[in-house]
């Protein structure tokens, strides 16, 4: 019982002091808008210079690289396009 009783005193405290953090401000939204941006255009460059081994391993014949050069490429892409849609969203929360 004692147990219970520190584990919801402790639940408590951590509640309340979860409820004093600020929020971002429209500042800190921009900023991470801008980092977000710069980490998807970085992504995509990446998943271009993948595209481009990729091309040419199979222009080699060596398809296993074009494969795993390929899946590289794509792995690059879907971050870039994480990265972009967070981008986006901190952009918009950044106006308010």
């Amino acid at each position: 019982m004692r147990g219970f009783l520190a584990c919801g005193v402790a639940l408590g405290m951590a509640v309340g002091v979860a409820g004093c953090v600020p929020t971002p401000g429209p500042g800190s939204y921009a900023a991470y808008g801008s980092y977000h941006q710069q980490r998807a255009e970085q992504h995509a460059v990446a998943a271009q210079q993948a595209q481009a081994a990729a091309n040419t391993q199979a222009a080699y014949g060596n398809y296993a690289g074009a494969s795993a050069a390929q899946a590289a490429a794509d792995r690059q892409a879907q971050a870039a396009h994480a990265q972009q849609f967070q981008a986006n969203k901190d952009q918009f929360l950044s106006g308010f």
